[in-house]
């Protein structure tokens, strides 16, 4: 995303297609793959998950869900928002070759490169391999064959989100030994049953994702208390749990306070009022929180495992 937004937003200003459209596209269209299981949410995912002693499969039940509550969002914000710019009579229509100029053909390292990307892929699709053993493997071999620059792209590696999520996950197993995170538990115990807990569980973490980490603060948070609150309310679905927090905390990043929505906002156009952009992705992403909890409370609740496959 942070190759793409720039990119992005430059030619929804020559395209005459508002920022905040292009906002939308882009972060829905971020968010209906970031629970693959080669992608880092979708890793930390699993990684809670198995933690939990769960089985569930990395594509029908971690990744599916999303994808598709993702992809329904962008549909129906692109067909609102089509219909609004048409009846503006925004033009929409332009000249490609004035935004993108013919690029160079693919050298060598380049070449290898998309190479080794395509071998990951296929490596964990196909062949099972572990996936952080086999990316610092084809990592070192790039750079000790000089193919890329070692220095430049360690500099690259987002330290401070690789370190948020350790911090995290320290500060999560001290709540867990002190006892915090059976006192949390029992507060969403009491207004929580087994078939609306899921749309509970979906908006409280629709709100606090709008502000943080979904994936850094919010599922390391919430994923461990499954089992004890479902101990506590009698009975629940652990896979559609685990399954509501992930599309809860996600369908919310269009917020400005959202990494996603404050990339794309920095982007924005001069001529954007980036004030007013502000607060349409802030009442976006806080309504966001309300259909998730609907949607995971519908199909996580009363629909339950015929959902989840």
């Amino acid at each position: 995303m942070a190759q793409v937004i720039p990119l992005a937003m430059a030619i929804a200003g020559k395209a005459g297609i508002g920022a905040f459209f292009m906002t939308v596209m882009l972060v829905n269209g971020a968010n209906a793959g970031t629970f693959s299981p080669f992608a880092p949410t979708g890793i930390i995912a699993d990684g809670l998950i198995a933690r939990l002693g769960l089985t569930m499969d990395p594509w029908t039940q971690v990744f599916l869900p999303s994808l598709i509550a993702q992809s329904f969002i962008a549909f129906v914000c692109y067909v609102i928002l089509i219909t609004h710019m048409r009846r503006r009579q925004a033009v929409l229509n332009f000249d490609a070759d004035t935004i993108v100029k013919p690029s160079e053909p693919f050298n060598a390292r380049q070449v290898i490169t998309i190479l080794a990307i395509v071998a990951l892929i296929l490596g964990v699709m196909v062949f099972k391999v572990d996936i952080g053993f086999f990316a610092v493997g084809l990592a070192a071999f790039l750079i000790l064959g000089k193919v890329s620059d070692g220095r430049a792209a360690i500099s690259t590696i987002p330290w401070n989100v690789i370190i948020m999520v350790c911090g995290v996950s320290t500060l999560i197993g001290i709540m867990e030994k002190t006892g915090g995170l059976d006192l949390f538990t029992s507060l969403l115990a009491k207004v929580s049953n087994p078939t609306n807990v899921t749309g509970v569980i979906a908006l409280v973490t629709g709100i606090l994702s709008s502000y943080s980490s979904s994936s850094g603060v919010v599922m390391p948070a919430f994923i461990p208390i499954v089992p004890g609150l479902i101990a506590k309310i009698g009975g629940g679905d652990p896979e559609a749990l685990v399954a509501a927090i992930n599309v809860g905390s996600h369908v919310v990043d269009v917020s400005p306070l959202s990494t996603l929505g404050a990339l794309c906002i920095a982007h924005a156009g001069a001529h954007e009022n980036k004030s007013k952009l502000f607060h349409q992705l802030l009442l976006l992403g806080l309504s966001m929180s309300l259909f998730g909890a609907v949607i995971c409370y519908l199909f996580f609740g009363l629909l339950g495992r015929w959902f989840l496959f």
